[in-house]
């Protein structure tokens, strides 16, 4: 039998009169670690014991730490009963008792867990603090990877050195006030040893911290709460409602479909910009319109936000084996690869490679595409020299329509030369759609610069001679980096 047994904060007056009576019991006692108000009393009490201190030193992970630790429990238990103590409560925060509780349940093991006042219990106390709706215990060294509503009070443990006091205040100031009062306890529960701390959260890691550091964190006064994607999603529920605004309440998802595109066109052109502070204006814009229509859908019962998230969610996991499973890629290429067998698995039913691919992307964007697939499957030519030939032959064959005069055949050759010109790009790996758009820039620009110079002068740009057009142009370009 493993007994698992509670230290308590540290003050030996809250052990349990069952846990002191397992320690003193003559049994083999295994302490997680030595670092212990508590353990002072162990050694008058004349109770033996062994540590597992070393095993901090030795390994490079507090995973490893943890999953050693029980090894070691495990392995002193199969020599018989043992008593395995760890501080504060054994069932508060002890990755240890998990992982030995796990083993319990695969019957590996037997336990019996005595139970003790926990860290949350001393904080609590210590900075005057109460639980009246929730409280979200969170280990320091996950600060970064679980949410950290505002609502909700917070108290972080094994805050026991500045990098794990900085990690806990990086996690936090993405939303919370840089000011907002925080309580640094050290020691909590131990008497003559006991002190509280409150100070704003940028300072929190310039206080000295030990192995006994925990840190409560209020939650956020309502007004100085930072705007969440739920709010986004409450407010605009809130504009669809009854009583909400006319214009949002009569919207569809068909006279929304032009705003969804001119707002990803926008962000689309402040990242050409390269106008950051735009594109977080802008991606807010894009963002808006995806709640939007998914208010609108979960009006019609058809799916809500959290469905829109989860499939995409899965599809990133799904689509990425070769890190969320065994699959391997070395490079961009490989990860390719395997994206277009996943998605052609996924997409079974469909009869063609070309099934999916939306008719209303631009068409220079979507020829470059088909192109794509179709060269994907073998559909392609073997050279440059090849694709170079066909171009030439479309705009001889345009060539030759505008000189018959067939109005018809122009367009279809015209259509048929710029399909061709995708496909150049393809083989010279250029975005056609990319570098039209920074063509047209750069036109813009030098185009700017005649209006310019005809404003200097004073004249109007229909006065101006092509020859005097020219040369600003030619001077415009010459001046680009």
């Amino acid at each position: 039998m493993i007994y698992i047994v509670g230290l308590g904060p540290g003050d030996p007056g809250s052990l349990t009169a069952a846990a002191k009576d397992r320690l003193v019991s003559g049994l083999p006692v295994l302490l997680r670690t030595e670092r212990h108000p508590t353990v002072e009393h162990l050694r008058r009490w004349g109770v033996p014991y062994e540590t597992c201190d070393d095993l901090y030193d030795s390994l490079d992970s507090y995973e490893a730490v943890y999953e050693a630790i029980a090894a070691r429990v495990l392995e002193r238990n199969a020599h018989g009963d043992v008593v395995y103590a760890v501080p504060g409560d054994p069932m508060v925060g002890e990755e240890t008792v998990r992982l030995l509780l796990k083993a319990a349940q695969e019957g590996r093991a037997e336990v019996r867990v005595y139970g003790a006042v926990s860290f949350v219990e001393a904080v609590l106390a210590a900075c005057g603090q109460s639980v009246e709706t929730a409280l979200l215990i969170v280990d320091a060294l996950n600060a970064e990877k679980v949410p950290l509503p505002q609502e909700v009070p917070l108290l972080f443990y094994q805050v026991f050195d500045q990098e794990a006091a900085s990690r806990v205040k990086l996690a936090l100031i993405r939303h919370r006030p840089e000011d907002l009062e925080v309580a640094v306890v050290q020691h909590a529960g131990v008497a003559g040893e006991e002190t509280v701390h409150w100070v704003p959260l940028y300072r929190m890691d310039r206080l000295p911290v030990d192995h006994l550091t925990a840190v409560y964190v209020p939650a956020v006064p309502p007004h100085k709460r930072k705007a969440t994607f739920g709010d986004l999603v409450e407010v605009m529920r809130r504009l669809r409602a009854p009583g909400g605004c006319p214009w949002d309440r009569a919207q569809t998802h068909e006279s929304l479909r032009k705003w969804l595109i001119e707002e990803t066109y926008e962000a689309v052109e402040a990242i050409d910009r390269q106008d950051l502070e735009g594109l977080c204006e802008e991606l807010g814009d894009v963002l808006l319109q995806i709640v939007f229509h998914a208010q609108l859908a979960s009006e019609e019962g058809e799916f809500d936000i959290e469905d829109v998230i989860g499939r995409i969610v899965a599809k990133l996991v799904r689509r990425h084996p070769h890190v969320f499973g065994n699959a391997r890629a070395e490079d961009p290429a490989a990860v390719e690869r395997n994206w277009e067998a996943i998605k052609n698995a996924e997409k079974s039913e469909r009869t063609s490679i070309m099934d999916g691919l939306p008719g209303s992307l631009p068409a220079l964007h979507r020829a470059a595409e088909i192109g794509k697939r179709a060269a994907a499957v073998g559909f392609e030519w073997r050279r440059l020299e090849d694709v170079q030939a066909k171009v030439e032959e479309e705009l001889g064959e345009l060539w030759r329509s505008v000189a018959q005069g067939d109005r018809e055949a122009v367009q279809h050759e015209l259509g048929d030369l710029l399909f061709a010109i995708t496909n150049i790009a393809r083989w010279l790996d250029v975005d056609p759609e990319d570098a039209l758009r920074r063509m047209l820039q750069r036109f813009l620009t030098r185009f700017e610069r005649i209006e310019e110079a005809a404003r200097a002068s004073g004249r109007e740009l229909h006065s101006m001679s092509l020859e005097e057009m020219d040369a600003i142009w030619n001077e415009a370009k010459a001046n680009e980096p």
